[in-house]
């Protein structure tokens, strides 16, 4: 007992060292603060985890030695479909602080993450409404995003917001190697 009490003090003292580091690492965003994951949507936390283990089907998918500038386009493009625009949550793979609160100051940012964090990434919508995680599989890098749906306007609550995840049998574009 006292062993694993030790232990999770060294690991929230890693944390901490590591977590003050990402403002100075992520180039081109400003990081204002962390977020636990139990101020986010249980259900968005469940997706993503969902998403992480690559069972299911992804909406998107791109051979991971393709030129570094198409997987920005790649990467910017499932952002934007999920809703998720200049401020987010990322993903930090922190134990003691899961989520960084960001915003992009510049465009080196996206190279920036995946030089720190590496390909497997996370986002969150800064209204906590929509995801994205990315995943590499083997040559790939996977994509999966959730999507905000609105309530039908003759609700009386409109400002109700449902998640759903896109349909992995719509349409949607894929990168291949070659092509």
């Amino acid at each position: 007992m006292r062993h694993d009490a030790i232990r999770r003090k060294f690991k929230l003292h890693e944390d901490q060292r590591r977590a003050s580091e990402l403002p100075q690492l992520l180039l081109g965003l400003e990081v204002h603060g962390f977020v636990r994951a139990d101020e986010l949507p249980q259900q968005l936390l469940d997706t993503l985890a969902d998403f992480a283990t690559g069972a299911t089907a992804p909406h998107q998918r791109i051979y991971a030695g393709t030129a570094k500038t198409r997987v920005d386009e790649w990467h910017s493009e499932l952002l934007r479909r999920a809703g998720i625009g200049e401020r987010f949550f990322l993903q930090t793979g922190l134990e003691y602080f899961p989520w960084a609160d960001c915003r992009i100051t510049d465009e080196r940012w996206l190279d920036s993450v995946r030089g720190v964090l590496g390909q497997s990434l996370g986002f969150i919508a800064h209204d906590r409404n929509s995801a994205v995680v990315t995943v590499p599989v083997g040559h790939d890098v996977l994509g999966y995003l959730t999507v905000p749906l609105r309530a039908p306007a003759d609700n009386a609550n409109e400002a109700t917001v449902l998640m759903a995840r896109i349909d992995p049998s719509a349409p949607r574009e894929s990168e291949v190697a070659g092509g």
